[in-house]
């Protein structure tokens, strides 16, 4: 038997923007033009700079279930909730031969920065909330950089850049389950 992620949609996909925030399990290449294109390394990763050797999965969600839908994607490899919480730099592997001195100098934003980098480049922008879906995939990274953060303090940080979303506008009223199951 094994789990399996499923992720189960609840609601009609009719959207033509996906807007996500994130770390390396989204990042499709904001990561890599921070670090000057030295990280994650090309190859095995993509020639875009995604941490994957091919299309992401938000990618894939924005072109072939939202019917092309347009993708903006404000996620960076190594991210947290919030980098006031807690600030990473980007891919230190003593494994990897590189440059990390350009990799460890950049310090990817959290989140929250994010959110409030999408909300400051919208706000003259005629955004149809309706039609736009918000996802955001992060946590993993709080307790890698710090394993003494409860689990209480990285729910409140997700949840305190939750709410800078939605106070900007946007719709929380779709439900998404994520349930593991065994097959």
């Amino acid at each position: 038997m094994s789990d399996i992620v499923t992720l189960k949609i609840i609601s009609n996909l009719n959207y033509t923007t996906l807007v996500t925030f994130g770390d390396s399990l989204t990042d499709t290449g904001n990561g890599y033009r921070i670090t000057h294109n030295t990280w994650p390394p090309v190859p095995p990763f993509s020639i875009n700079g995604s941490y994957s050797d091919g299309l992401m999965w938000n990618q894939i969600l924005a072109d072939e279930f939202l019917n092309r839908a347009t993708l903006q994607d404000f996620a960076y490899g190594c991210a947290t909730t919030d980098s006031n919480l807690l600030q990473p730099t980007i891919g230190y592997n003593t494994n990897i031969k590189g440059n990390y001195s350009l990799r460890n100098n950049a310090k990817p934003p959290g989140v929250r920065q994010q959110i409030t980098t999408y909300v400051n480049l919208s706000l003259n922008e005629n955004i149809d909330f309706d039609r736009t879906l918000y996802i955001v995939w992060i946590g993993i990274n709080n307790y890698f950089y710090d394993p003494t953060l409860t689990p209480l303090q990285t729910v409140e940080s997700m949840m305190e850049s939750i709410y800078v979303l939605v106070n900007f506008g946007s719709r929380c009223n779709k439900f998404y389950e994520t349930y593991l199951h065994s097959t």
